[in-house]
């Protein structure tokens, strides 16, 4: 097993976790686009017995996401004991297996049970991968812009799986190429150091921060960031230990942990209340909808989420500068307004080609500022955030071709995303903090000062002052002892 350890230090083993994740974000993204590349191909509808009921397609595809929301409990209540890198490695091996039944699939039957085992999968990695690569990071700066350039190679996997099953029709063992790769990395990499600390393994903690550091643990910034980990693991747990059922409707614990946790359960499922999978799972099927022909509607689908993927990469430039909050705020805008135009241009009783391929542009750019303004938004609390995220694409996923087909509805499930994107823009303006720049040790006393969310963006907290000198006895000893007791 010592062969297999990495040997890497310093910005190379930080380096190396965040190509890890970004693989296993990789093929999550590459599966959800999968599906949409071939929904329209004969040559899947006959292995599935051309379904003729409006339900069996949309479930099929569904099925993938209410399993990834499964796992949002277990990882929640197991996970810390479990650890970020096991089930790292649990989600990676059921998706590979998950791919495997899906490739070899001869029926209706295999497919699903491989969509579900897939889901469990990618479940697991979407739940743990951020927090995982969020902990590994010692420097704040690294962590906003690593976590995006994460969110990018995600979305990155969609127009993949779109190209390639233009190209080739059925790609569904692909996958598997990145989920291999990505198992032999992790496998070699440590857990966190705030996992360690957290479940008191305190040397292996102090073995891993200073192989990130690539300095010896007791080097004043070792120490400092060691002590930042401890004060703050001891804050969480204070406050997790009198959070209510009625916190999360009226929360006043002092780290507002129960509003921290559903916070990104609200900001996840926002975004699939914009369409965003609906666009992913059934570009083809919207393209048709509007008129174009099937070998059209197929190549248009891929430069969607190509351009999709686009719009992801200015925002690895430009969070930290402009801040994810404002980017989310005026990029939402924008889709609201760019989504007005769409339906005002689709419909119509008998739209002219003119006015079908000006909705088209509009949407291009919906989708273009989607992807810049909604890429994987991490906050504390990822497990939950995935939950929203996944609960709600089963919702849109399921439904929205089922109303699409519906002639009396049609277009008009448009505008169900419409208003969810109005009503959107004032709740990231009052409620969404700026996160940006700052550590997780400085957003837990954002929340512990109550800085409204409109404020965030220019304050900053030195975690080694009055807050580190105030909870002193917090330190290594204390915080082993409090863990035992619980």
């Amino acid at each position: 097993m010592a062969i297999l350890k990495s040997c890497n230090r310093g910005t190379k083993l930080y380096h190396e976790c965040v190509i890890a994740s970004s693989l296993m974000f990789l093929f999550y993204g590459y599966d959800a686009g999968l599906f949409g590349g071939i929904l329209g191909q004969d040559q899947f509808l006959r292995v599935m017995g051309y379904p003729q009921d409006p339900w069996t397609i949309p479930l099929m595809s569904s099925c993938y996401t209410i399993a990834a929301f499964a796992t949002v409990i277990p990882v929640i209540v197991f996970g810390l004991k479990i650890g970020r890198k096991r089930l790292l490695i649990i989600g990676s091996v059921l998706t590979i297996i998950g791919g495997t039944v899906q490739a070899s699939s001869y029926g209706q039957g295999q497919m699903f049970a491989g969509r579900v085992i897939a889901g469990l999968g990618v479940g697991l990695i979407s739940d743990t991968a951020p927090p995982y690569l969020a902990e590994q990071a010692i420097r704040k700066d690294t962590r906003g812009v690593n976590g995006m350039i994460m969110g990018c190679i995600l979305i990155g996997g969609i127009p993949i799986a779109y190209w390639l099953c233009y190209g080739l029709g059925f790609p569904c063992a692909f996958q598997n190429a990145f989920a291999l790769v990505a198992l032999f990395m992790i496998w070699r990499l440590p857990d966190t150091p705030r996992w360690y600390y957290a479940t008191d393994r305190i040397e292996q903690g102090d073995d891993t921060l200073a192989a990130l550091f690539d300095l010896p643990i007791d080097h004043p910034d070792v120490m400092e960031v060691k002590n930042d980990i401890l004060n703050a693991i001891a804050l969480e747990h204070e406050a997790e230990s009198s959070i209510r059922f009625k916190d999360f409707f009226w929360d006043k614990t002092e780290t507002k942990s129960a509003w921290r946790t559903l916070l990104p359960f609200i900001i996840m499922s926002s975004q699939q209340l914009l369409g965003t999978n609906f666009a992913v799972y059934f570009a083809t099927v919207i393209f048709s909808n509007v008129g174009l022909d099937d070998n059209l509607s197929a190549l248009l689908a891929a430069v969607l989420n190509t351009i999709f993927w686009l719009g992801t990469i200015p925002t690895i430039f430009l969070s930290d500068k402009f801040g994810r909050r404002n980017i989310m705020l005026y990029g939402t805008t924008g889709c609201c307004l760019m989504l007005a135009v769409f339906i005002g241009c689709i419909g119509r009783d008998h739209p002219t080609t003119t006015q079908q391929w000006v909705g088209i542009g509009f949407l291009l750019v919906y989708m273009l500022i989607l992807g810049f303004a909604w890429m994987e938004y991490r906050h504390a609390g990822a497990a939950m955030a995935a939950g929203g995220e996944w609960l709600f694409s089963f919702v849109t996923v399921f439904c929205s071709p089922i109303a699409l087909a519906d002639p009396s509805v049609g277009w008009k499930i448009w505008l169900w995303f419409l208003v969810c994107s109005a009503v959107i823009i004032p709740f990231i303006y009052f409620c969404i903090p700026e996160t940006s720049n700052k550590t997780l040790e400085e957003i837990d006393l954002m929340y512990v000062h109550k800085v409204p969310a409109w404020r965030s963006k220019s304050v900053h907290f030195n975690f080694t002052d009055n807050d580190r000198s105030n909870r002193a006895d917090l330190g290594e000893k204390a915080f082993a002892e409090e863990r035992e007791i619980a």
